[in-house]
């Protein structure tokens, strides 16, 4: 036993299908939505390793069902749900037509969980993949990621940005804020605590595809304005994060070994809000 110990891992049952990653998830209703992803070795983007799969878990049952799958075959999205339905913006996706052979997605879908069944109800005002999606209330806040569309042959940079897109609920309208995000970012993660948005690490404009951040940042949606919190113990690519009750949890990620050596970690870190200071749990995944 090391580290903290009253954090304790169990495992659940395993999803079911062929192992994927960069799937939506979200949690509603005493449910788990999973939906898209990729699958097949990573960072090779045929067209078979995009799948719209979409997969529901029971908590209390303790078991995986396969249901409707999305109509876009993508992963690098996020998901929102509210009341019946639960929802999916954009996408990173197969093109044929472009050198690299890949898109950013601008559509919205809607999976309702009377009929099941997916449709388009919008679309984005912007391609999008990559970026966070932060649910307060009955908003929708698409923040950071890319337009990963080849401007010109061979182009991998894609197109970062750093506006705020805002979808209601109620109305599946969107409007854009004036506020910007002060870093383009990408393949960062984001969470809602006490109506503010917490954003995590990333991949910043022009670092190529693994240049990391150590950034978390906060965005108070009633102001619009952003604050710095105390960065992460280190750069991190894509980690699983999340709030519970006065701290804040960091899972994994991508970690930088060496000038072009990089590997995935199983640290878990803890950010307590009221010493506003990061520690490692010495609890490991």
């Amino acid at each position: 036993i090391s580290g903290d110990t009253r954090i304790k891992f169990e495992d659940k049952a395993s999803m079911i299908g062929k192992a994927r990653s960069s799937f939506g998830a979200i949690y509603h209703q005493g449910k788990v939505y999973a939906a898209g992803g990729h699958q097949g070795a990573e960072h090779t983007y045929p067209p078979e390793s995009f799948t719209g799969r979409t997969d529901v878990y029971d908590l209390k049952s303790n078991k995986w069902t396969n249901i409707a799958s999305r109509n876009h075959k993508c992963h690098g999205f996020a998901l929102a749900a509210y009341g019946d339905y639960v929802y999916a913006f954009g996408g990173f996706a197969y093109e044929e037509s472009t050198s690299p052979k890949w898109k950013s997605l601008d559509v919205v879908e809607r999976y309702d969980t009377r009929t099941n069944k997916w449709e388009v109800v919008g679309h984005m005002p912007r391609r999008r993949s990559s970026n966070v999606v932060a649910q307060v209330g009955s908003k929708v806040y698409l923040i950071g990621g890319w337009d990963s569309t080849p401007k010109f042959e061979d182009d991998v940079d894609g197109t970062f940005h750093d506006q705020i897109d805002v979808f209601d609920l109620e109305t599946e309208t969107f409007k854009t804020l004036e506020a910007k995000l002060p870093k383009k970012r990408r393949a960062f993660s984001g969470f809602v605590k006490d109506g503010i948005i917490y954003l995590a690490g990333g991949i910043s404009e022009g670092a190529s595809h693994f240049g990391l951040l150590d950034d978390f940042t906060a965005f108070d949606p009633l102001t619009e304005s952003f604050k710095e919190m105390p960065k992460l113990p280190f750069g991190t690519f894509a980690p699983a994060a999340g709030a519970l009750g006065e701290e804040a949890f960091v899972f994994g990620g991508m970690l930088k070994m060496g000038e072009w050596e990089y590997d995935y970690i199983s640290h878990v870190y803890r950010f307590d809000y009221k010493t506003n200071k990061w520690s490692n749990t010495g609890r490991y995944l």
